[in-house]
């Protein structure tokens, strides 16, 4: 089993900053293979909404 995850960190004055980190067990072709597929998956979720939106205002 492997996995990936991905921080998003706030300290307290409000400023961010991200942490990345992997487990051993993913080579770096699937950890790329992965987070393509996931951005892929992102960016057409983020499109439809996107065309949701303005259909809604037309």
């Amino acid at each position: 089993m492997a996995g990936i995850i991905l921080v998003k960190c706030i300290d307290d004055e409000g400023g961010s900053t991200w942490a990345f980190r992997t487990t051993d067990g993913m080579n770096d072709e699937e950890l790329l293979g992965a987070l393509t597929v996931r951005t892929d998956l992102l960016r057409k979720d983020l499109l439809q909404s996107y065309e949701d939106d303005e259909d809604e205002q037309d």
